[in-house]
């Protein structure tokens, strides 16, 4: 497991970014524009954290540049170069809302943002679409890092609503908005986990397959996570609702234990993915 924590990092915290950006600026457009200004610099802060974990990952971080020279043949290399779009599109908006003479640029900016975010999922998703490796080499991929990114860029994204009472907007509207993509994030996640368990259980020559490679790290932590996944689930759909009645101290940290207790099962979860990682005919 422990091999995998700069993949993990990589993953989760792009995949929080890209939700985050996502989902705030739908609710900007819905209204909320007041309370979740600065999202967009913590949605940086999360890619730009998660590009420097990254490195970890490599033998030879110097050489990664060499990479975009492929760009045309290998996922890979379009997983680097539209991750770095995307960054680069998240640092231009932060600069463009900050800087009086740029604003105007803000608008289309954040709409380029969104789409570099939508594609660098899809492009990430693709690097792991492996036809040897039968677990990840299905839409349950896809699915798994789209819920990620919708999960946790919701959950962020209530915490700035919630946080500040004081900017007054449509709280039917924008509430009503995050429980339906919480909905959302929480329905996908229910079809991936068991369309991915399908796919995981395909052995190899050897009689290995990556639901056994899961289950030897222990069934109690894949039930785990989905246990983390129900009740934080629950907890933000409770606050909610809360939510729409009105805004106190408790709700806010009742909504970022949520937050909280749906990170830990998707670092669960996605230390759980790589561990898939079985060749078929090996």
């Amino acid at each position: 497991m422990g091999a995998h924590w700069p993949l993990v990092g990589f993953t989760l915290l792009v995949q929080a970014a890209a939700g985050l950006l996502i989902v705030s600026e739908i609710l900007a457009v819905l209204g909320a524009e007041a309370r979740m200004r600065g999202a967009d610099i913590l949605a940086f802060l999360f890619g730009a954290l998660g590009l420097a974990v990254s490195f970890a990952h490599l033998g030879m971080p110097l050489h990664s540049p060499y990479a975009l020279f492929n760009i045309g043949s290998s996922w890979l290399s379009r997983e680097i170069f539209c991750t770095s779009a995307f960054i680069g599109c998240l640092f231009a908006l932060v600069v463009c809302r900050r800087v009086p003479t740029l604003q105007r640029l803000a608008g289309p900016l954040a709409g380029l943002a969104v789409l570099a975010a939508l594609v660098d999922l899809y492009a990430m998703s693709m690097v792991y679409r492996i036809v040897t490796v039968p677990a990840w080499d299905s839409p349950a991929t896809l699915l798994n890092f789209a819920a990620t990114a919708l999960l946790l860029g919701t959950l962020v994204a209530a915490l700035f609503l919630a946080a500040r009472a004081e900017a007054q907007v449509p709280l039917c509207r924008v509430g009503g908005t995050l429980l339906v993509l919480l909905v959302l994030a929480v329905l996908a996640r229910a079809v991936e986990l068991p369309l991915g368990l399908f796919g995981a259980m395909q052995e190899n020559a050897r009689g290995i397959s990556g639901f056994s490679a899961v289950m030897a790290e222990g069934s109690g932590l894949y039930a785990l996570r989905v246990a983390l996944l129900v009740l934080g689930a629950a907890l933000a759909g409770w606050c909610g609702l809360r939510l729409l009645r009105g805004v106190g101290p408790a709700l806010v940290a009742l909504g970022a234990c949520a937050f909280l207790v749906v990170l830990a099962g998707e670092v669960i979860g996605r230390f759980a993915f790589f561990d898939m990682y079985v060749l078929n005919g090996m």
